[in-house]
C-alpha cells in the first residue's frame, strides 16, 4: 500500500537568500554612479564629485570598486 507524500507546514513568511542590505549597496551605487558621470553641466560640477587628481583619492573614486565588490556578492 502506498503513502501520501507528507508536505511540510507553510511558514507564515518565506526567508529569502538574498540580503537586503547588499541589495541597498547595489542601487546606491548605481545612482551614484550615474550622478559622478551625468552631472549635467561639466563646468558646474560639484566639487566632491570630481575625481582625485592622480596622486590622490576621493569618496567619487571609491564608487567603481564597490559596484564590484557588490556584484561578486
Amino acid at each position: 500500500m502506498e503513502t501520501a507524500p507528507t508536505q511540510m507546514p507553510r511558514r507564515a513568511f518565506e526567508f529569502s537568500e538574498r540580503i537586503e542590505s547588499v541589495d541597498i549597496l547595489r542601487g546606491t551605487t548605481i545612482a551614484a554612479m550615474l550622478l559622478v558621470n551625468n552631472p549635467g553641466s561639466w563646468s558646474y560640477i560639484y566639487d566632491p564629485l570630481e575625481h582625485a587628481a592622480w596622486n590622490g583619492w576621493a569618496v567619487t573614486d571609491l564608487i567603481f570598486p564597490s559596484s564590484i565588490w557588490s556584484a561578486s556578492r
